[in-house]
């Protein structure tokens, strides 16, 4: 026995049976070889422990990086990420923050959270939503992230200007790890524990600071890819925009003419019959520019993707025009095709896209001139090319274009659809054209495949699969027909003046009782004068309050009021002022006598329905 066993006290209950204590000393040094081995267990089961927990959560970052690298945005991603971290650390809850503001202070935004079971999530949560950093007393945070250095601990040993908000979510410790972009700091990723305390071993941190670097590359990524794509979108734009110049100025010259021919026609009493004509040619003039300028809109919008049926045929021919364009005056275009009358299921604005970037592709391996051609039937894994292109089994739209240009060599057509690939100079391609090609096709469920020879061209070949859906219309909406007006109150905003006064003159002559004004201001202020309207009809985008806030304001007096947005730009006008397209009744710049109607009795006859 050593000086120090001696020294131990015997056991709980131990007793002496002789005189010398011999029992005693015996029972005391067996009681401390189980006391030291239980200890020696003890850490052995521990660090057991630490290192399972180490390599789990090495084995979540391996994960969650595949998964941040995966095809598709980000965004879409992050939820899977944050579930393969959150179980891997064992959190009680995950979550990543945006930085949305700098001008007077950091302000960050919750943007994405995922909660273990029985967690109470905090992602809506308003005190977390524009919050300033400074304000809400986390101005050690804000220095710290955008440092590079990561917030953890345990809260009760944080200063107390950060506790009360922290304990209000339940959190016991937490980890936070910044997010950088390019250099810049985008935000952070947060891993709370809220059953009890966790303390985090430095590996573990450094493992989690490479999870939010990843993050940060993706975001980096998709960003600069974004900008490449809108570099390729306006360089196609630009090759347009002459040959649009022109066909407006011959738009034009039929409206102004069309009209200087009406006006002379009634100073010299002709009849209406001819002025009629006149009319008709002015209106067409009038439709194929709202036309142009809405596939202009179309094509240069940004945001989610809105997939429909739609004839790709239909679609190739009325888009002729614009390929001619982006191809140049010494291609000439063919657009061949069998009777194909079936659709595909796809955003056709990516379609519109699509062709676009082969259109400028097969025009860049032909510098001299030459032919584009496409070709459009519809094929089942049967078919003799389908079967040598890897078909699967179905019905499928196969678009084919083909061009007699230079021609690949096998070891380009390998790479032709890997983002940044491309043989041009460094000035004349963002190598983004044919992978977007690939993505867009990929994410409609289709293939593509391509035959190419060197001095021979070029065939792409564009599988799309055969939409089912023979919902070619849907039910019509409520009929303007006779539309009675009278006894209802409207209240018309936009600021250009003709336009108000046509959509008043219209109103006015179907009875209704109508105050207009030229901005949100003055239509609140038409109501707060007494004038109590059964429908607003706003633009969205005015000087000072919105069409929308204008909306929100006269529908917390009024509930239920009927609302029509009228607005020249795209649709994104709607999101940017937190409304969703799909329940708000927007008519599109320009729209017709008819269509104002028709949303106006739909939108009338919805809010009766309501208040029923």
């Amino acid at each position: 026995m050593t000086e120090a066993e001696d020294q131990l006290p015997p056991p709980t209950g131990a007793t002496p049976t002789d005189g010398a204590g011999g029992a005693l000393v015996e029972r005391t040094r067996r009681w401390t070889s189980v006391f030291s081995f239980s200890a020696r267990e003890r850490d052995t089961l521990a660090m057991r422990a630490a290192l399972e927990r180490r390599d789990a959560i090495l084995r979540g970052v391996a994960a969650a990086s595949e998964r941040l690298f995966d095809i598709g945005p980000w965004r879409q991603r992050v939820p899977e990420v944050l579930r393969i971290l959150g179980e891997a650390t064992g959190s009680s809850r995950v979550y990543i923050f945006e930085v949305v503001g700098r001008r007077r202070g950091v302000s960050i935004s919750q943007r994405f959270e995922w909660v273990a079971e029985g967690v109470v999530a905090q992602l809506g949560n308003p005190e977390l939503e524009v919050m300033d950093m400074a304000t809400a007393g986390f101005s050690r945070w804000s220095e710290l992230l955008q440092a590079g250095e990561p917030v953890f601990g345990d809260i009760h040993e944080f200063p107390e200007s950060e506790q009360a908000l922290l304990e209000s979510q339940d959190i016991e410790s937490l980890l936070v790890q910044p997010i950088f972009a390019g250099g810049v700091w985008w935000g952070f990723m947060g891993f709370d524990a809220c059953d009890a305390p966790k303390s985090w071993d430095p590996v573990e941190v450094d493992a989690l600071r490479i999870a939010s670097m990843l993050l940060g590359s993706a975001i980096l990524r998709e960003e600069r890819e974004s900008e490449l794509r809108q570099g390729q979108k306006m360089e196609a734009l630009g090759r347009m925009a002459g040959g649009i110049a022109h066909d407006f100025n011959n738009l034009l010259m039929v409206i102004s003419g069309g009209v200087d021919l009406v006006r002379r026609g009634v100073a010299k009493g002709i009849d209406a019959e001819a002025i009629e004509k006149h009319v008709g040619l002015i209106e067409s003039a009038a439709k194929q520019a709202a036309g142009l300028t809405r596939r202009l809109l179309d094509f240069s919008r940004r945001g989610e993707i809105r997939a429909k049926d739609f004839a790709p045929l239909e679609a190739l021919q009325s888009m002729q025009d614009l390929v001619r364009q982006a191809l140049g005056s010494d291609i000439t275009v063919e657009i061949d095709a069998v009777e194909v009358a079936g659709e595909v299921r796809m955003d056709p604005v990516q379609f519109e896209q699509l062709v676009l970037n082969l259109a400028v592709n097969a025009r860049d391996a032909m510098p001299n001139g030459g032919r584009f051609s496409i070709a459009v039937d519809e094929v089942d894994a049967s078919d003799g090319r389908a079967v040598d292109d890897g078909v699967l089994e179905g019905r499928w739209i196969r678009l084919s274009f083909r061009d007699t240009g230079e021609g690949m060599p096998p070891e380009v057509q390998e790479r032709i659809f890997e983002p940044f690939f491309t043989t041009k100079g460094r000035t004349k391609g963002t190598g983004l054209g044919l992978a977007t090609v690939y993505g867009v096709v990929q994410s409609s469920g289709g293939m593509v495949s391509l035959s190419s020879e060197v001095g021979r061209g070029t065939e792409f070949r564009i599988y799309l699969p055969r939409s089912e859906s023979n919902t070619s219309g849907e039910g019509g909406p409520t009929s303007s027909q006779g539309l009675e007006g009278s006894g209802r109150r409207v209240v018309v905003c936009d600021d250009h003046e003709p336009i108000c006064e046509w959509v008043c003159g219209i109103l006015e002559e179907c009875g209704f009782e109508v105050r207009s004004a030229d901005d949100g201001d003055a239509g609140l202020a038409v109501v707060e004068a007494g004038f109590e309207p059964d429908l607003l009809v706003s633009d969205v985008i005015m000087p000072g309050l919105s069409g929308p806030a204008l909306a929100k304001r006269l529908q917390e007096r009024m509930p239920g009021l009927a609302t029509v947005f009228m607005s020249g730009f795209a649709d994104d006008a709607l999101a940017r002022e937190g409304l969703d397209r799909a329940t708000t009744t927007l008519l599109n710049k320009p729209f017709s006598r008819a269509q104002l109607l028709e949303a106006i009795a739909t939108e009338l006859a919805r809010a009766d329905a309501a208040r029923a």
